[in-house]
């Protein structure tokens, strides 16, 4: 093996696999600088039969028998040793056919922490000496996936999952969604099927979407950035930083990375803002033009992480489409001007919905609504307003300042808010509810905080058990700060 080994360090120095995460190029290494002999006959029924032929003492290595007399070796290769073949053997070596150059070395390896010595040493250190070439470009390595309380899946512990009873309640897509997604390279995965429901809950949303969509958009219509509403400039600007970080993203193989983004856009801006905004131009054809762009990129950005649901949508689409899978990668779409003021106008309705919340206010009760800023801010704000109404509810809606002070005030970057909350909410009644919510919420951090300090709980809880109890003292320390700010608003 020393002979191997002292190639495949030094092709590593040169020219190397890149291991993602790097640090598990030492493991890698430290193999080689430490190897040992490796016996490859395994006395298996299955695998490679070793090409030695005995006849007496004397023995030939070679494919065809050498003739009678002559017995076959009856040992098989070690799994390992044939497996490591795979990289240049399925291409046709040792003849250089046309997929061996085209293809060879190949560009990612996708495998598990537990195997770098076993099967991607072998692959390298092979590849080196039969084809003096790496085998392939970069090595992504995964975690193992682990129970819901970080142990190892064994039949002993009898927690093992079955993926077809999974896909048959979620569907593979589901399934593979949640997997491809939530892990981090390196580190192990924990299973729970609270996971794959969450997963199942966002590809509803995109299929809900689509449906929207394909209700409402018949026919191609040809992108014009020149005939964009403010919400088109608005969602158009946010699709193409968006795509910028994912690519960047998936260029580093950080696919955790990569659903957050594309679930903040696909649900948090496309679906909450815009697809609702464009409601109420249902006609307009840059809109249908608009909605229908956005939803062909979120499908194929999907596509990787949900190959059957957005296939069947994709061939829905208006017009001539072959399969999503022979389709251009998106790429940024036309924006001639990237100013826009619909992030001012989306921090006023969350604004405005947040107190609605905290005073518990229904959304089917109307509010006045008055807005205080500059005399530029307001030309731009004008123009959304009918977006304002909609999404707010507001029985008054003016750039001015109300009579009354029992107001309570809300600022904005280039903006003051101002909602009259005499008539729809009892001050003082709010403001008792609020208070013994603040001692409620005191007395439960307080108790997290005791046990949390306990050494004794800390020796003898499992790890899942003080994880859950610090993801209760966060919980409360978020709600009290909402609270406590809520109370400062009404006494102020």
């Amino acid at each position: 093996m020393e002979p191997l080994a002292k190639a495949a360090i030094k092709r590593q120095q040169q020219d190397g696999v890149g291991f993602v995460p790097p640090r598990f190029e030492q493991t890698f290494l430290r193999w080689m600088d430490d190897i040992q002999d490796w016996c490859i006959s395994r006395q298996l029924w299955w695998g490679h039969r070793i090409p030695a032929w005995f006849n007496g003492d004397e023995l030939r290595v070679q494919v065809e028998s050498p003739g009678a007399g002559w017995t076959q070796e009856e040992d098989v290769l070690d799994t390992w040793f044939s497996s490591a073949l795979w990289p240049f053997s399925t291409f046709g070596w040792p003849e250089e056919t046309e997929d061996f150059n085209r293809y060879y070395p190949t560009s990612v390896l996708v495998t598990g922490y537990d195997i770098i010595f076993f099967w991607v040493a072998r692959m390298i250190f092979q590849a080196e000496e039969f084809t003096q070439n790496k085998p392939f470009d970069h090595v992504v390595v995964h975690g193992l996936i682990r129970d819901d309380q970080g142990r190892k899946m064994s039949k002993s512990l009898g927690n093992g999952v079955d993926p077809m009873d999974v896909i048959a309640k979620y569907g593979a897509d589901a399934l593979r969604y949640m997997l491809t997604t939530s892990s981090t390279p390196g580190q192990d995965v924990r299973f729970s099927e609270e996971k794959v429901e969450a997963s199942w809950n966002f590809l509803n949303k995109v299929w809900n979407l689509a449906r929207f969509v394909l209700m409402n958009v018949d026919e191609v219509v040809e992108l014009d950035a020149a005939s964009f509403k403010p919400i088109d400039r608005w969602i158009v600007s946010r699709f193409n930083t968006m795509l910028a970080s994912l690519d960047g993203d998936y260029e580093r193989f950080e696919f955790g990375e990569v659903a957050k983004q594309l679930v903040g856009f696909a649900w948090d801006e496309y679906a909450a803002w815009y697809v609702e905004m464009a409601k109420l131009h249902p006609e307009d054809a840059q809109t249908k033009a608009v909605l229908l762009a956005m939803l062909e990129a979120i499908l194929k950005l999907l596509h990787p992480f949900s190959p059957f649901m957005t296939e069947h949508i994709y061939q829905q689409l208006p017009g001539d489409r072959d399969s999503i899978s022979l389709s251009p990668w998106p790429s940024a779409l036309p924006l001639n001007d990237s100013l826009n003021d619909v992030d001012l106008m989306i921090e006023l309705v969350t604004q405005v919905r947040n107190t609605r919340s905290e005073y518990q206010v229904p959304l089917s009760k109307p509010i006045e609504c008055y807005i205080q800023t500059s005399e530029t801010t307001q030309a731009k704000l004008t123009p959304l307003l009918a977006y304002i109404q909609k999404f707010i509810n507001p029985s008054r809606l003016e750039f001015a300042t109300p009579e009354t002070n029992e107001v309570v005030r809300l600022t904005l970057a280039d903006a003051t808010i101002i909602l009259p909350m005499s008539g729809l909410v009892d001050m003082n009644a709010e403001l008792e509810r609020l208070r013994k919510e603040q001692r409620r919420l005191q007395g439960e951090i307080s108790r997290s905080d005791t046990m949390l300090a306990n050494e004794l709980f800390l020796s003898k809880a499992p790890d899942a058990v003080i994880e859950i109890e610090e993801a209760k003292r966060d919980k409360y320390i978020q709600e009290l700060n909402e609270v406590e700010n809520a109370i400062k608003a009404i006494s102020s």
